[in-house]
């Protein structure tokens, strides 16, 4: 979830948040990496094959996330149009 766009509730929510470093939170941010529900990381097709390889996205990344992280994430992907019926 957008901070500017988060309740003050959802700003204090712990599980609203994400360790990243700071280039994947950067891209995160702007909407061109998302994670699905089982923890995959997402790429938007708007970030280029050879944008992704100077950033070393080819690498699969998965996290582990709480079922709480769950709901902030598809808001997130519902916000950057990472929809996909399989997960939202």
């Amino acid at each position: 979830m957008s901070w500017q766009g988060a309740t003050d509730q959802q700003r204090l929510d712990p599980h609203n948040g994400l360790p990243l470093i700071a280039t994947l939170d950067a891209l995160f941010d702007r909407g061109l990496i998302s994670f699905a529900d089982d923890g995959a990381m997402l790429c938007s097709p708007s970030l280029l094959g050879r944008h992704r390889e100077l950033l070393g996205l080819p690498i699969p990344l998965r996290m582990v996330l709480k079922e709480e992280q769950k709901y902030y994430l598809r808001m997130h992907r519902q916000r950057f149009a990472f929809c996909s019926p399989a997960q939202d």
